[in-house]
């Protein structure tokens, strides 16, 4: 995430989306597929949109979501992809807004 786009991202989110294509140690012995959630979600939330039929509201009506892509992953190394996870989060929390990640981890808050 480059200085301009902190710059864009301070001026109006409500939240920020970003993905964790990572596989990792989440499974053993065989494939689960996780690292495909970051683009499976983005596909699905593309094709729906922000209108919720049960409350007859549009979501994108109340706030500003912004998706800064995926984080880079390691597949051989969890501590390099936690690193990554976390200098994205910290850059994320130091402008003031809420992150949320897509897959099996979610970072915790940067102290």
């Amino acid at each position: 995430m480059s200085g301009s786009q902190q710059e864009d991202i301070k001026k109006g989110y409500d939240f920020i989306l970003a993905g964790v294509p990572w596989e990792g140690t989440v499974t053993w012995g065989s494939f689960s597929g996780c690292e495909f959630a970051p683009r499976t979600i983005r596909h699905a939330a593309a094709r729906y949109g922000g209108y919720l039929p049960e409350y007859d509201i549009d979501l994108f009506d109340h706030i500003n979501l912004a998706d800064v892509g995926d984080v880079a992953v390691d597949p051989n190394s969890p501590e390099a992809t936690m690193n990554s996870v976390y200098h994205v989060a910290k850059k994320i929390y130091a402008i003031g807004v809420p992150l949320s990640s897509w897959v099996g981890i979610t970072p915790s808050r940067p102290k």
